[in-house]
């Protein structure tokens, strides 16, 4: 996590200009509250790890069960509240860049509704985590937190998947639909691009998260190595598509209208020249303005919105 902000930093800073200040603001702003929040949660657990394996590790319940027994302490409660925030702003990128994608299309707030919806979802239910397991006698694996805990897990872990899915389908339909314009389809790796980098964002999440939330469940012990990692991990998958929104790989607002006006017509239409013929017009296109991701610089300039 350390090096990835850094990197993020490095680029966003290098990129820096008048026409895309806010932007890169933003970025800068988002991948700094992540890297506080994630470096907070460490800190706090690596404290209640010392208070219960170090300090009282001849607790005569276990070091395990005293851990247990100070969810209500401060240094808990911070650390239990830095991991859910640092999810809700993971989540929100990831709900951010699924509306992004889809607001060109006519009826796109109907198709975001119910993944805003399952965001609210989250954010409620990890309220409801937060206090339950910070009461008095209660911990993040007392019956009453388990009951808000599974379906926070499970929320956050099906909105990462449903966005991202959504997101590789609406690529894929703008690759194809290229394909038949351009000659071949190696012009559209664009599109394929981008759509790995979505799918490998989620997949990195959504596997640690599924692990965790099975281990979580059953009550295996190895919960708690997952448990602790899943922090670190959640804010890597945002700050990877940070780091290619600020090396120019990403995709943006203006990249369909971009793309379509680099197709210059070198000919124009047959119906136009003669307009005895009734034969199709043969348009040609020039693709030649298209910036393939391949020779971008490590860290090129991004411009305009990007998700």
């Amino acid at each position: 996590m350390i090096t990835l902000s850094f990197a993020c930093m490095y680029c966003l800073i290098l990129n820096l200009s008048k026409e895309n200040r806010w932007q890169t603001y933003f970025y800068i702003s988002y991948t700094s509250a992540m890297f506080i929040l994630g470096t907070l949660y460490t800190t706090f657990n690596a404290r209640t790890v010392q208070l219960a394996y170090v300090n009282h590790r001849d607790f005569s319940a276990g070091p395990t069960v005293y851990d247990a027994m100070i969810y209500h302490e401060p240094i808990t409660i911070l650390g239990t509240s830095t991991y859910v925030i640092a999810n809700w702003f993971a989540d929100a990128l990831i709900l951010w860049r699924f509306t992004m994608l889809y607001r060109g299309l006519r009826y796109w707030v109907a198709i975001a509704v119910f993944p805003c919806i399952m965001y609210v979802g989250v954010i409620v239910t990890g309220i409801l985590v937060m206090i339950k397991s910070t009461l008095p006698n209660q911990s993040l694996y007392s019956k009453s937190a388990v009951t808000w805990a599974i379906p926070y897990f499970s929320l956050s872990l099906s909105l990462n998947i449903i966005t991202t899915s959504l997101m590789a389908i609406r690529l894929y339909q703008h690759k194809r639909r290229f394909e038949k314009v351009l000659v071949g389809p190696g012009h559209t790796s664009l599109y394929t691009t981008v759509a790995v980098m979505l799918v490998e964002s989620c997949a990195l999440f959504a596997l640690w998260s599924t692990v965790t939330l099975v281990l979580y469940i059953i009550g295996n012990p190895v919960q708690f190595v997952f448990l602790c990692s899943l922090s670190q991990v959640q804010i890597i998958a945002p700050l990877l598509i940070i780091f290619r929104v600020a090396q120019g790989k990403a995709w943006t607002r203006s990249t369909e209208p971009t793309i379509i006006s680099n197709f210059q017509v070198t000919h124009p239409p047959m119906a136009e020249r003669d307009p005895g013929r009734t034969s199709p017009s043969r348009t040609l296109w020039s693709p030649l303005m298209i910036r393939h991701p391949s020779t971008s610089s490590q860290c090129s300039p991004a411009s305009d919105e990007r998700v």
